[in-house]
């Protein structure tokens, strides 16, 4: 018996295959990883940091602070000289000077003497006198309260004498000691002298005028001695004396401690 037909079948349809699309990977997104990673870098390192600083802490080793370092403070300018412009007063024959400022009166009619030389400042109820080459003076040590001075080199002491009820005054002197009211330079005997009347004791004036006092004998200097012509200057002994600058102390004898006089320097 034959086969039964088959049933008409329709024609396929031939329709194209669209092809698969995939979406492409936004561009933002590495950079938000990136992003996120440097988070997560920056946390750790953070929290290794805290825990470093607490272990040093427990342990008593945190780092000391970087010091701050100032800066150097600038070099003060030196005070000016107050007795620049004060007048200066030389003895050549008893080779001293000193400088004395405005408002002093200087007298010296007893000054230019080779022995018991005399130079007086005064100033309204105050004077002062320097002696020099003293000779004939005598008298008993006596004590008096004292503080030590510095004047031409030499440590001496300033002694407050007590009142002088007779002349109504009271003195300051400038001493070796506090027993005896002169010192000595190379064989010659000095003493000065602030004297001041007794009303002025205390006040605001006497202790500026002490001030004054203790500038004057800051100025106070020894210079060297210049012989005059047809003098010699001696040299050299026990004391070893030199010659002044430009002078040359020639010693004829060889035994020691021997005595010479200052010649010219030539060269």
């Amino acid at each position: 018996m034959p086969p039964p037909p088959l049933p008409p079948q329709s024609p396929q349809s031939t329709q194209p295959v669209q092809p698969l699309v995939f979406d492409q990977p936004k561009k933002h997104f590495p950079v938000f990883l990136a992003f996120v990673l440097l988070v997560i870098i920056s946390a750790g390192f953070t929290f290794a940091y805290r825990v470093y600083g607490l272990k040093l802490e427990l342990l008593g080793k945190r780092p000391a602070p970087s010091p701050v370092v100032s800066p150097a403070p600038s070099a003060e300018p030196e005070p000016a000289d107050p007795t620049a412009d004060w007048q200066t007063y030389a003895n050549a024959k008893q080779n001293y000077s000193f400088k004395y400022p405005e408002g002093w009166q200087l007298n010296t009619k007893e000054a230019e003497v080779d022995i018991n030389s005399k130079v007086v400042l005064s100033k309204e109820k105050y004077t002062i006198t320097i002696y020099a080459n003293m000779q004939g003076f005598g008298g008993q040590p006596h004590k008096f309260p004292s503080v030590p001075i510095t004047v031409a080199g030499l440590d001496l002491v300033k002694r407050e004498i007590g009142a002088n009820y007779y002349n109504q005054t009271g003195s300051w002197e400038i001493a070796a000691t506090d027993s005896y009211p002169t010192f000595k330079h190379e064989g010659k005997t000095y003493a000065i002298f602030l004297t001041y009347h007794l009303d002025q004791k205390d006040t605001g004036t006497y202790k500026t005028t002490l001030a004054e006092f203790d500038q004057i004998l800051s100025t106070f200097t020894f210079t060297d001695a210049v012989p005059e012509t047809g003098s010699e200057l001696t040299c050299g002994g026990v004391t070893g004396k030199k010659c002044p600058d430009g002078y040359l102390c020639q010693i004829p004898a060889i035994y020691p401690d021997a005595t010479g006089t200052c010649v010219k320097d030539l060269e």
